[in-house]
């Protein structure tokens, strides 16, 4: 992560002063027609792997996990090849700061936080941030710039955010990850299985893509950093041939059928993070449908209903409004010379001459009864 060299307020504005990086990963795979190598897309889930899990160790979940927050250094610089992450506007604990447990489970559907590209389901449905989060969000991220594009793109509207989010939960790992390398499916499946308060893998994650990166040195499109095996972990079975014995090396001719280091470390790690129970290999429906049973309605049905609530509201004063024009064009008509608007006073209306007598007929007509009125003036 890039250094923070002041932070402070200057005025009227608060000021920080960080490590001038480079062009972000969005940028790099813009740049190079919308497509990023499978070694580079490796060397990428390597070091990003490494970023969030010393992250995750200071109890911190990035909550933002997208192209646009990795970071490359300055070119021309010695860490131009360097990967950074950027943006902690989202940034929640999911470790308590005083007891050191981990944060409890909570879910309120009606709050967002992300990108929805790239969030997880749980933060869809309002779960609280955990590691899995960011790892869900990482495996979106990589295959997008191994693919190129995601199968819920496109989506528009404003219940843009809950059909992605069936989206996700229709698509399994083994269709999201087809034509790709076994060792994106393999990531992808582990991660969106993990529990709440579960410990990811980071270095049997690692462990996947480290054979797809090619040559270890300068030569790697991403330097990555190579961690050493912790202590009480297990060593894969390349690691231990790699050690070499005198008796493995006498017994070349006896080992000529044992799997390569490479090809042993991928099925041990195959084998560890095969997920227990597949949660969302399934059928999603159910559960989504169970999810929001269950709680608050979710913003999108908010919404609605106040649309809804606003569209009876505009239908009410359009109303009001011609009821009051209709009113003052009845006032204006009866306001008018032909209708006087004192119902004391009478009108004498001259009628026709009769042919028979020469005395003029009248007739008295009552402003009350304007029809008989207008009757006579069109006589």
């Amino acid at each position: 992560m890039p250094r923070v060299h002041y932070k402070g307020r200057q005025g009227d504005y608060y000021v920080m002063v960080m490590d001038v990086l480079g062009p972000s990963l969005w940028d790099v795979w813009n740049s190079q027609g919308q497509v990023m190598s499978q070694e580079m897309v490796s060397c990428i889930a390597v070091e990003a792997l490494t970023i969030l899990e010393k992250l995750h160790a200071k109890g911190y979940v990035h909550g933002d996990v997208k192209p646009e927050n990795f970071l490359l250094g300055p070119a021309g610089s010695p860490n131009e090849k360097r990967l950074y992450l950027v943006d902690l506007g989202l940034a929640t604990r999911w470790r308590d700061s005083v007891c050191g447990t981990h944060v409890e489970y909570d879910q309120r559907p009606d709050v967002f936080h992300g990108t929805v590209r790239y969030a997880s389901v749980h933060a869809h449905l309002g779960r609280t941030a955990s590691r899995r989060d960011d790892l869900e969000s990482l495996a979106y991220t990589l295959l997008f710039l191994l693919k190129g594009r995601l199968p819920w793109q496109g989506y528009q509207g404003d219940n843009k955010g809950f059909l992605v989010c069936k989206k996700k939960m229709a698509t399994s790992a083994e269709l999201l990850c087809r034509y790709t390398p076994q060792a994106f499916r393999l990531f992808t499946e582990a991660v969106i299985n993990l529990k709440f308060d579960e410990e990811p893998k980071y270095g049997a994650y690692s462990t996947l893509f480290e054979p797809l990166c090619g040559p270890q040195g300068p030569a790697r499109p991403i330097l990555t950093d190579v961690a050493p095996p912790r202590v009480g972990q297990k060593r894969s079975r390349g690691e231990a041939s790699a050690g070499g014995t005198a008796a493995a090396a006498a017994g070349g001719a006896a080992t000529a059928g044992v799997a390569t280091g490479d090809d042993a470390t991928g099925a041990a790690a195959e084998g560890e993070l095969v997920p227990k129970k597949k949660i969302r290999l399934g059928l999603p429906a159910a559960q989504w449908i169970t999810v929001y049973n269950a709680h608050r309605p979710m913003k999108q049905v908010r919404r609605e209903r106040q649309w809804e609530r606003e569209r009876e509201r505009r239908k009410k004063r359009t109303r009001e409004r011609e009821e009051s024009e209709r009113e003052k064009k009845l006032k204006k008509i009866k306001n008018s010379s032909l209708f006087p608007t004192d119902s004391a006073t009478t009108t004498t209306w001259p009628t026709r001459v009769s042919s028979s007598t020469s005395t003029r007929e009248t007739t008295t007509a009552s402003t009350s009864l304007p029809w008989r009125a207008a009757r006579s003036c069109g006589r």
